[in-house]
């Protein structure tokens, strides 16, 4: 069985969207005082592996119930493309183009690793604190003119683009119940949910990526989704990428002990190539603690160095998976699939590159749009890989150096446990307000002092 949860894998969060009059329920105690009507609509935008994936035929939750997860073996699904799990297919070009079965159906407000016994809260303390106010949580895909907070389920592995054009579409449908064009959201994002809402704030829902050849090609932003975006928060979004979305596709993602999603699932997920970092300088660093320079977006790279499905030892296992499922298509179907593989990691490697430079040409100096940092600066944090090359000549690169109950890393810097607190830094100089505190990245959306800051400024009037 595929093994996998959310539990520690919070790459990327929530996205809230804060809109008119909401007053406290009577007889609901609250930390926050009354508030005034807030300026605009509220949106809730999960990060990675934030919303739930259930298969409609079988009606399986794919991904959403930890040590119950109904996903298959990836090798089994890559080989045999008639099964349906966590992993998407990945033979159609463009790579945005694949699809499988599995739909988001609702955010993992809260999250139940044994039925009935441990359940750990995701957002549901940030979703509380509004509902607290008397906020009316209406369906986004089936919006009214009473709703004023918003859930924004959507699907974590695919094109991040897709996902902003799709935040597009929905406050586009907030503004037409409402009857008013001009009407504007705020958008509260955590993690990935940030680097969507950039996108959107940016580019709108244009697609500016797809045919361009290369960075020095792309258009500049023309801010078209900032015009409907009244406050942005950001809630430890990767602002400069993740590392960890390099680990993901390099080592796969340990969740605890005997649970990891497998580098054979993470690949498929073009989100992932869409947030690795464009500054590699100090990414990499051998046994003299000297960094190396490599190009993590060129296939070659992946290839000669061993990184992710390329690995040795990860490739021989793929081919035994090969002789036991379809022992007399082996050898044939291993190589066509390693062909298959290269190609689509390097389309994904593209495209991410573009993504990255689409985002590193954002000026908050040309927009109105009022926008909130919020930081971990405590917890240790993933800052780099070690470079090591065996006696057999071949090359090691982890950043894991051990697995029992938790993970170990080789190198790291002070952050959330997700995003580097260095990596926030640029974004802070431009902002209305920062929030730096011992914050760890998962339970952000739930801390009070986020909460607190929000309400705050929420309540403030233009």
């Amino acid at each position: 069985m595929l093994k996998g949860s959310l539990v520690k894998f919070g790459f990327m969060g929530l996205v809230t969207v804060a809109g008119f009059a909401c007053a406290p329920r009577t007889g609901v105690k609250t930390a926050f005082p009354a508030l005034p009507p807030f300026n605009s609509p509220v949106i809730i935008i999960p990060g990675m592996m934030g919303t739930q994936l259930v298969d409609p035929v079988t009606q399986a939750v794919v991904w959403g119930k930890v040590l119950d997860l109904k996903g298959l073996n990836p090798h089994e699904a890559l080989i045999r493309p008639d099964q349906d799990g966590l992993e998407l297919p990945i033979d159609a070009r463009p790579i945005q183009a694949n699809r499988d079965r599995l739909v988001p159906t609702s955010l993992l407000t809260s999250y139940k690793m044994i039925n009935r016994i441990l359940e750990v809260k995701v957002y549901k303390g940030l979703i509380d604190a509004f509902a607290h106010q008397g906020c009316q949580l209406g369906d986004i895909e089936h919006c009214t003119a009473s709703d004023n907070l918003f859930l924004f389920p959507y699907d974590w592995r695919r094109d991040l683009v897709e996902g902003a054009m799709l935040l597009g579409e929905r406050i586009a449908a907030i503004q037409s119940v409402n009857q008013d064009p001009d009407l504007k959201v705020t958008l509260i994002a955590h993690s990935l949910g940030g680097v969507i809402a950039k996108y959107y704030m940016m580019y709108g829902t244009k697609d500016v990526i797809t045919g361009v050849i290369d960075g020095d090609h792309l258009p500049e932003p023309d801010y078209s989704g900032a015009r409907n975006i009244d406050k942005l928060f950001l809630l430890g979004t990767p602002n400069r990428g993740s590392y960890k979305a390099f680990k993901a596709l390099n080592e796969g993602e340990y969740i605890m002990p005997f649970v990891t999603t497998s580098r054979w699932v993470t690949f498929t997920m073009p989100s992932l190539y869409q947030i690795l970092p464009l500054d590699t300088e100090s990414m990499f660093i051998d046994d003299e603690g000297n960094p190396v320079a490599l190009d993590i977006f060129d296939i070659e790279t992946w290839m000669k160095y061993g990184i992710g499905l390329f690995d040795d030892v990860e490739w021989a296992s793929f081919e035994q998976q090969c002789a036991v499922l379809l022992p007399d298509q082996a050898p044939e179907l291993a190589h066509a699939r390693r062909l298959d593989f290269k190609d689509f990691i390097e389309a994904g490697l593209k495209r991410g590159k573009l993504f990255q430079q689409a985002l590193a040409k954002m000026d908050w100096g040309r927009v109105e749009t009022e926008h909130y940092i919020i930081a971990g600066n405590c917890d240790p944090t993933l800052s780099g890989f070690r470079f090591r090359t065996l006696k057999s000549g071949k090359t090691n690169i982890r950043a894991v150096k051990r697995k029992l109950f938790s993970e170990h890393y080789y190198f790291t810097d002070k952050g959330d446990k997700i995003v580097l607190y260095s990596d926030q830094a640029p974004e802070m100089d431009s902002a209305d307000e920062v929030l730096i505190d011992c914050l760890e990245h998962r339970t952000m959306p739930g801390n009070p002092k986020v909460q607190q800051m929000i309400m705050r400024n929420l309540q403030a009037q233009r």
